[in-house]
């Protein structure tokens, strides 16, 4: 049981990253319409970016993992202005395509700036342990989900206060009836393509210190992410939240208690039994449309 409990702290690290990653692709998926799939990749980049101010300059790795996240967020933000805008009326896979291309251009730029090796990213956290009720838990794990949770209870509070916030949550629920009351689409699209880059990075930053930084660390992070965005509910974004969660405390516990080498196989399991059984996702609604 102890074993059980330790092993559930430690899904809950894993999945709060699901999570925001989940978060950011669902966002900009329910508001643009776009699927990014250089999310992940532009995160790593953003990682780095924090890396090379802690090593190199010798900011402090908090400050540093803030100036990463705004700059990244504003190579999104051009990323979209400058390239993606243009494909608006385009048919999707062409979006499709282009994020795709997106994925290798960042990945191809960090092994040229960067190098391929592999770095070890400062600990934000105390490697140590805390025990309760006889359970040993890592401050690692716990400073992850504490600072994951808190994250996402800021953007509850900034989707629920704030005219931005409301607004971007009436583009995502209609972008077509949010327009006809006067909202500036574009500008949303904007905050919300920013956004996710940022939360991207975030979670790259949270990872880095856990198991490595190179240039393929967002790439299992990316695939399981969208598992907990369609286990969630892709049409939701605290279900994509909460769905990343449950897929890292399921992955977790099935890793200690049947196999390790399940781990990566149960996120494309989860993929294909939820668009067979349950298509709108555990917490999203079945949607019907008039033909």
């Amino acid at each position: 049981m102890e074993l059980f409990f330790q092993q559930l702290v430690s899904g809950m690290a894993s999945g709060s990253l699901y999570s925001l990653l989940a978060v950011g692709i669902v966002l900009i998926l329910k508001t643009t319409g776009v699927a990014n799939f250089a999310q992940g990749e532009m995160g790593m980049f953003g990682t780095f970016i924090a890396f090379t101010l802690i090593t190199v300059f010798q900011v402090n790795i908090y400050l540093s993992i803030v100036i990463s996240i705004a700059v990244a967020g504003g190579i999104g933000l051009l990323v979209y202005k400058l390239i993606l805008s243009k494909l608006k009326d385009a048919p999707a896979l062409n979006t499709v395509i282009v994020t795709l291309g997106l994925y290798f251009c960042f990945h191809s730029l960090a092994g040229i700036i960067w190098g391929h090796n592999t770095y070890n990213f400062p600990q934000l956290f105390s490697d140590s342990t805390i025990s309760f009720a006889g359970i040993a838990i890592s401050k690692q794990n716990l400073g992850i989900i504490i600072t994951t949770l808190s994250i996402a209870l800021l953007f509850s509070l900034f989707f629920k206060k704030t005219k931005i916030g409301i607004a971007t949550l009436a583009v995502a629920q209609n972008r077509y009836a949010a327009k006809l009351m006067g909202i500036n689409i574009e500008f949303i699209y904007l905050v919300t393509w920013t956004i996710g880059i940022m939360l991207a990075v975030f979670a790259g930053t949270m990872l880095a210190p856990v198991i490595y930084l190179d240039e393929n660390m967002m790439g299992a992070l990316l695939i399981k992410s969208f598992a907990g965005a369609v286990l969630g509910g892709l049409a939701s974004v605290s279900g994509a939240f909460f769905g990343g969660l449950l897929l890292g405390v399921v992955e977790n516990q099935i890793t200690t208690f049947f196999s390790g080498e399940l781990k990566d196989t149960f996120s494309f399991l989860i993929i294909l039994l939820v668009l067979f059984l349950k298509p709108e996702g555990i917490f999203g609604n079945p949607y019907r449309e008039k033909v």
